[in-house]
């Protein structure tokens, strides 16, 4: 095929060079209601031109092996080894290079056409080299690739072996993305500070893929340490205590924000959090005799949490 084709230099040659149908199968949700909203149609050309399920690049050995039933013996027996080789010595391989690989691995077994490795050798490296992928941190969702990537199917995709793998893929996904929403919330909770209060708001409107949910409506005071983040509280100004007590009204008291929002189990889940950090804020507060302004402030706060978490009980 003409690559030539490929280099698309707008979005309607893009769409109409195959029919291609508007989709968050192909296109980020953000890039689609840019385009829609916008017009801007730059970002989707650069992802169909740069699509694992789509992108087009000069064939590599293992995809030449994939054609495996269709090749002569010389070029069979030349491919087989520099494959293996990049396998099982290459840790750089993209994770769907490494399921491509490991399902002609299974397929070629099941043809007795290949023996220098069993199955479980290639299960184990497989799932090795995805622990280590870096490609999976940019990965939200690993349902489409799992269709096929690089214009192909996968071999053996319905065998055990195969299916180990992917679940295995999942799983690990599944943790990274765990570990990224716990950095996320706790780099914007324990970083708070005067002037980044407000931005609280914003900070956890979007969308969370651990979770399947928009983030303000996951428990994310659940895991943060009350002792800690008591400091954090007591070394704002008076303006910031106040502000920050003003967002704990505003979580906890949905319905005064949307009339069709109330207490979800997500605000349960950190009535410990509120206990907690209300008991660490009784301890600090002895210390502002001299401070009438910021006890009165602090106090208040002090009352409203107990107040939430009545609430939440």
């Amino acid at each position: 095929m003409d690559d030539k084709k490929y280099n698309f230099q707008n979005y309607e040659e893009a769409i109409k060079s195959d029919n291609l149908i508007h989709s968050t199968r192909l296109f980020s949700a953000k890039n689609l209601i840019n385009y829609i909203s916008k017009g801007n149609y730059e970002e989707l050309v650069d992802e169909i031109n740069n699509n694992l399920v789509y992108k087009p690049t000069e064939e590599k050995d293992w995809e030449k092996l994939w054609y495996w039933k269709l090749i002569e013996d010389s070029e069979f027996v030349e491919l087989l080894p520099k494959v293996e080789r990049n396998f099982f010595e290459d840790e750089n391989l993209h994770f769907t290079e490494v399921l491509h690989i490991a399902g002609i691995y299974f397929t070629l077994i099941d043809n007795n056409l290949y023996s220098n490795k069993s199955k479980e050798e290639i299960t184990k490296r497989a799932k090795y080299l995805i622990s280590i992928s870096k490609d999976l941190e940019k990965i939200n969702d690993v349902h489409l690739l799992l269709r096929g990537t690089w214009r192909k199917t996968y071999a053996s995709e319905y065998s055990i072996e195969f299916q180990n793998i992917v679940s295995f893929l999942r799983e690990t996904l599944r943790e990274k993305q765990k570990n990224n929403t716990e950095s996320y919330i706790n780099d914007i909770l324990y970083n708070l500070n005067d002037e980044n209060i407000d931005n609280l708001y914003n900070s956890f409107k979007d969308y969370d893929y651990y979770n399947n949910n928009i983030l303000e409506r996951t428990s994310i005071f659940k895991n943060i340490k009350p002792d800690k983040f008591s400091e954090i509280v007591f070394n704002l100004k008076n303006k910031g205590i106040f502000d920050l007590n003003a967002y704990f009204n505003y979580r906890y008291y949905p319905e005064k924000t949307y009339s069709n929002l109330s207490i979800e189990s997500y605000h349960k889940e950190e009535l410990k959090f509120i206990r907690d950090l209300r008991k660490e804020l009784i301890k600090k507060r002895k210390s502002l005799t001299e401070k009438p302004l910021k006890l009165s402030i602090l106090n208040n706060f002090i009352n409203d949490l107990e107040k939430i978490s009545l609430r939440l009980n």
